[in-house]
């Protein structure tokens, strides 16, 4: 007679799965009522709590992540990195930076190295004797956009009255503006992603999947999961499927 083997699988990796596996024993448990063999062996009150907290720290997560990604969203459209953005996209900082760029081309022609004054890296060589110029922009990288727009508003307020970039060629007042609430978008967006993933960390822990978590750490659900699937093999030995019923993935052959 062939012997026969039973799996009961158990989610590892997945927050969601962990948490979805627990409200389905919680619920059956609860269906059950007084018939259902957790009863007297497993501090359900204890696990329910437990379940709340995952369930808030991961549901925070969702939400700092969402917000985080919104926020970001709208302040590259505003740089000038979101998709199909170019550099001719109006009112974008990386199209104040080109207008500035050809702006000190043309002003320094010939002398196009003081352009580094402004945070341009500004490339200078020789091809057959031929004088050549290469400025090289930060294309589409909202980094370093951000980066170089910085510089040029440093220089022009550094150099005050003084400043060549002026009207009605250069609106640095609205190229200011842009960056200041670019930069602000990108500041909010990095304390969502703080408090994005310091709420997965403690879903994780909850769960059971933190560095050095094992099925045998109390207090996560990783462990509850693990003994109310062991005490159900001993209530269902032979008939192993019920465990279905519970949420677990049963394979038997």
């Amino acid at each position: 007679m062939a012997r026969r083997v039973v799996r009961v699988t158990v989610p590892l990796r997945s927050v969601d799965q962990m948490i979805k596996l627990t409200e389905d024993i919680l619920q059956r448990h609860a269906v059950l009522g007084a018939s259902s063999p957790l009863n007297g062996q497993l501090d359900t009150a204890a696990l329910t709590d437990l379940l709340d907290s995952a369930r808030t720290a991961r549901n925070t997560f969702v939400l700092a992540n969402a917000a985080k990604q919104a926020l970001n969203e709208k302040a590259s459209a505003m740089i000038g990195s979101a998709k199909g953005q170019t550099a001719q996209t109006l009112d974008t900082l990386r199209w104040y930076i080109g207008k500035v760029c050809n702006f000190l081309k043309f002003r320094y022609k010939g002398n196009e190295e003081q352009a580094s004054l402004w945070g341009f890296q500004v490339i200078v060589g020789r091809t057959k004797g031929r004088r050549d110029v290469k400025f090289n922009l930060p294309g589409a990288s909202a980094p370093n956009l951000m980066l170089l727009a910085r510089s040029i508003l440093e220089k022009h307020v550094q150099d005050g009255a003084g400043s060549i970039l002026t009207p009605p060629l250069l609106n640095m007042a609205q190229m200011q503006a842009a960056y200041t609430e670019a930069a602000q978008l990108r500041t909010e967006a990095q304390t969502n992603e703080q408090e994005a993933q310091a709420s997965n960390e403690l879903a994780r822990k909850l769960c059971g999947f933190g560095a050095g978590q094992t099925s045998l750490t109390p207090d996560t659900l990783y462990n509850y999961v693990v003994r109310v699937r062991d005490l159900l093999l001993t209530v269902h030995i032979g008939s192993e499927e019920q465990l279905g019923l519970w949420g677990y993935s049963v394979r038997v052959r």
